[in-house]
């Protein structure tokens, strides 16, 4: 939990840089969650995420972003070229992301005296100027980044870094002691969800209501709601714990949170799968595969890892989703290293540059397994 008092809070997102790196765990980010990180701060009065969403790959994005109350910026990261004789060609204009973000942080600092704190989703190492650029202005600067992708530099330069996937939306749900409440706080908690069951009811969705809206309308049918009252840092916490009692379902869809009455949750709808502890055996096995990938392809990403070991029952016993978390605790520990592989189009001559992870031959622990 934040110790500052509470001002109002900026919120900027480096679309690009926090999906790609979900991406390498088949996620997409979860909006709802992270504006609900922001709010911990304070009442975010800005929040704007930036990308070039002409490209096919972002283009149902900006609405769902619109949704979940975050401005999409536009900001071009492709342009055409024509050198002397030769075909245009494309190329991806570096940082043109980080310039319009950071521009727009100082214009904010100026514009906003009232926000007190800004909230960068991003792993981006060139994001430090801007931290050095607040500070002056006795800003506080968090950032929220992807544990695995997120550049030392920028974690120990702002006042505080939230990994998303332990922070934010974790990966798997932390261990805590449970929280004492009288008999009294928890009649009041089981009240606080029958309100949220009747929102739900009420709202123009059939069974169905966004997270956000749900929280508006705690305020407007309780006061002041405050989830920390009921010992919740997050409002998706608080729903987690209704979610856990029985009284709702919380289930994220097109970037953002929906919360569900139980019989109207869609069929088919699977329950999460928790990653199994990353035995050594099980680490083995995987490092051992990676290698015969290398040898056999010019490249490996971390999905056709996952595909490939799952075509080949590498892991019998264990679900697609623990087979990427076991994957990304290889990646935590740096048995992989990440790397871009260029494959060029035959038809069309275009460069495309494609993510790559390359085993950490220089880890001991690597040169263990393949011994």
């Amino acid at each position: 939990m934040p110790t500052q008092e509470k001002g109002d809070v900026a919120l900027f997102i480096d679309w690009e840089n926090i999906k790609w790196s979900l991406e390498d765990a088949e996620m997409s980010p979860n909006v709802s969650a992270i504006r609900d990180a922001a709010e911990r701060y304070g009442r975010v009065v800005v929040a704007k995420a930036y990308a070039d969403w002409t490209q096919r790959w972002h283009q149902k994005e900006s609405s769902r972003l619109y949704r979940a109350g975050v401005e999409p910026v536009y900001v071009p990261t492709k342009a055409s070229v024509r050198a002397q004789a030769q075909e245009a060609e494309d190329f991806f204009i570096k940082g043109s992301v980080d310039v319009k973000m950071t521009a727009d942080c100082i214009e904010c600092a100026h514009d906003y005296p009232t926000v007190k704190t800004f909230v960068l989703v991003s792993g981006d190492a060139d994001f430090v100027h801007v931290v050095n650029i607040l500070r002056p202005y006795g800003k506080r600067v968090v950032a929220v980044g992807v544990s695995w992708s997120s550049a030392t530099r920028l974690i120990q330069t702002v006042d505080e870094f939230l990994q998303y996937d332990k922070d934010v939306v974790p990966f798997s749900e932390p261990e805590s002691e449970p929280v004492r409440r009288s008999e009294g706080q928890e009649d009041k908690l089981d009240a606080a969800f029958q309100t949220v069951m009747d929102i739900v009811k009420g709202s123009r969705f059939p069974g169905r209501a966004l997270a956000s809206y749900v929280k508006l309308e705690l305020i407007k049918r309780n006061g002041e709601f405050d989830e920390s009252k009921y010992g919740f840092n997050q409002f998706r916490m608080f729903l987690k714990e209704g979610e856990r009692r029985g009284y709702i379902r919380l289930i994220t869809d097109e970037l953002v949170d929906w919360v569900y009455l139980p019989e109207s949750v869609p069929q088919g709808e699977a329950e999460p799968s928790a990653a199994p502890p990353s035995d050594e055996e099980a680490m083995n096995k995987l490092l051992r595969f990676a290698e015969k990938l290398e040898k056999t392809y010019d490249y490996v990403a971390f999905k056709f890892l996952v595909d490939r070991a799952m075509g080949a029952d590498l892991f019998d016993e264990m679900s697609r989703s623990q087979v990427s978390a076991l994957l990304n605790d290889a990646i935590e520990e740096r048995l992989f290293r990440r790397g871009t592989y260029v494959k060029i189009d035959p038809n069309s001559g275009e460069e495309q540059q494609i993510r790559t992870i390359l085993l950490n031959r220089g880890s001991p622990r690597v040169r263990e397994a393949l011994a």
